[in-house]
């Protein structure tokens, strides 16, 4: 919590709450003594609920001319530091960036995936790289490069990450996805003979969801299990699914475990994830997920499916690695230090 003797900080942020991100870090940071507000001028089928939004923000859509008005009456008084998520930021065109860069107010960008990783950069650490649609390199490299010029600290969640865009800013910070333990309650693994299997196919290209679902059909002809994708979900009812499950498929080309697997890990759930051999190198060595890729996702599926007992020993160790890694109020106080260091400079 906050020290009675340091002045409260004051941030921003927005304007994506990708994977529940920035509303998780900034309810965290409140809790450790940041006064922080948010603005989320995308909506997506999850519906993430927010928790500290600013109040009477501006109409969605307007002209930027017009969000640098209010930026500049009503925010840039009450701030002391923007926060921008996924290579955004309020305006379409980052003029905002530059009236905050004016008025001498630090910003810090967080990446977190696709607005900053192409594949002719994902394939130099990672084989079976898959990205979206539109994410080419001399998109990224362009922005990038641009917002770069106003922003000199990023925050990613690991090496992946930063590998995309260390050679941009000054100054690029590694702190880990983070979740509220007290919203996943433990479910053990259960003790039913046919396993419930799930997988959520948010981007079906990305997570290899037409590989794994050939593959657990054929696998259904072999071994009795029910299988079933949490699509079109809102996140509280996808929640409630993992929860039921007694494994989790995340995805078999990112090389990466993400937010499906944390949360899945953090209801002790056991998981299936591709991790490439770079990020191996950077991980801890207890990272409780069963590797697959592509070509090796049959092998170890119908090697789970054989040994199923090995399943709640690994998603008691997958709970316990999640509390240590991915706890929001410890990882919002790194990002705290984060900004009074930057603070300090100012």
């Amino acid at each position: 919590m906050e020290n009675s003797d340091e002045k409260t900080i004051r941030v921003l942020h927005g304007p994506m709450n990708i994977a529940n991100q920035m509303e998780a870090l900034s309810r965290g940071l409140n809790e450790n003594g940041v006064y922080c507000r948010t603005v989320s001028l995308v909506n997506d089928y999850l519906r993430y609920p927010a928790k500290y939004p600013l109040e009477n923000v501006w109409e969605r859509n307007i002209a930027p001319a017009e969000v640098l008005r209010f930026l500049e009456e009503n925010c840039v008084p009450n701030f002391d530091m923007f926060n921008f998520h996924f290579g955004r930021s309020f305006t379409r065109n980052y003029s905002d960036l530059h009236l905050l860069s004016s008025k001498k107010k630090p910003i810090v960008m967080h990446h977190w995936g696709s607005d900053a990783r192409s594949l002719e950069s994902a394939l130099k650490i990672n084989p079976y790289a898959k990205v979206k649609p539109g994410a080419e390199k001399k998109i990224i490299d362009t922005y990038l490069r641009y917002i770069a010029r106003y922003i000199k600290h990023c925050i990613v969640q690991d090496e992946e990450m930063k590998f995309h865009v260390t050679d941009y800013y000054e100054h690029v910070h590694i702190v880990p996805v983070m979740i509220d333990m007290s919203e996943y309650e433990y479910v053990p693994v259960s003790e039913r003979e046919k396993m419930l299997i799930v997988h959520a196919p948010t981007h079906t290209g990305i997570k290899g969801t037409e590989t794994i679902v050939k593959v657990m059909s054929d696998l259904q002809q072999e071994f009795d299990f029910d299988f079933k994708l949490i699509k079109g979900y809102s996140h509280a009812e996808a929640k409630k699914l993992y929860a039921q499950a007694d494994l989790v498929i995340d995805q078999l080309h990112l090389g990466i475990y993400g937010m499906v697997s944390i949360e899945a890990m953090a209801m002790g759930k056991p998981v299936i994830c591709y991790v490439s051999d770079f990020m191996l190198d950077h991980y801890p060595k207890d990272l409780p997920v069963m590797n697959a890729n592509p070509d090796t996702f049959p092998t170890v599926m119908k090697s789970v499916l054989k040994n199923k007992d090995v399943l709640p020993e690994l998603g008691k160790k997958a709970r316990t690695f999640v509390e240590a890694r991915h706890d929001m109020l410890k990882n919002s106080l790194e990002v705290k230090r984060i900004y009074q260091e930057i603070m300090s400079l100012v």
